[in-house]
């Protein structure tokens, strides 16, 4: 059985089209709408997912927290994590296994989804 990838944003449409494709594709997925939803998901649930795509700019408490306070945690840090961001350069720094641009390319998610994060280039 597939460990779930947890998908952190908060516009729901881009949540659910994520979620959707995914889920079409055989892969569980649980959703959270920002890093506070995000980090209670990861303390609340013994699976630790296969993959986080994360938002950066959310209410609450943005990806740039919730990144930091992930790799704080031992737990959570090795979980590979992967920015979506409509954002064309970055406002500040943020360590991630990848960067996926919005509007989303769905094959490129598919590959990131099965792990082939690392041997691609956005």
């Amino acid at each position: 059985m597939r460990k779930p990838i947890l998908i952190v944003e908060d516009d729901p449409d881009i949540s659910w089209n994520m979620k959707t494709f995914l889920e079409s594709e055989g892969f569980p997925v649980a959703t959270a709408k920002n890093g506070l939803a995000a980090l209670a998901y990861l303390e609340t649930n013994e699976v630790v997912p296969s993959l986080i795509l994360l938002d950066l700019m959310m209410p609450e408490m943005d990806g740039w927290e919730f990144r930091r306070q992930q790799l704080e945690h031992p737990r959570f840090r090795e979980i590979p994590t992967v920015v979506v961001s409509a954002a064309g350069t970055l406002s500040r720094p943020i360590v991630a296994d990848q960067f996926i641009r919005k509007p989303i390319d769905l094959e490129l998610l598919l590959k990131t989804a099965n792990g082939s994060y690392h041997d691609l280039v956005v």
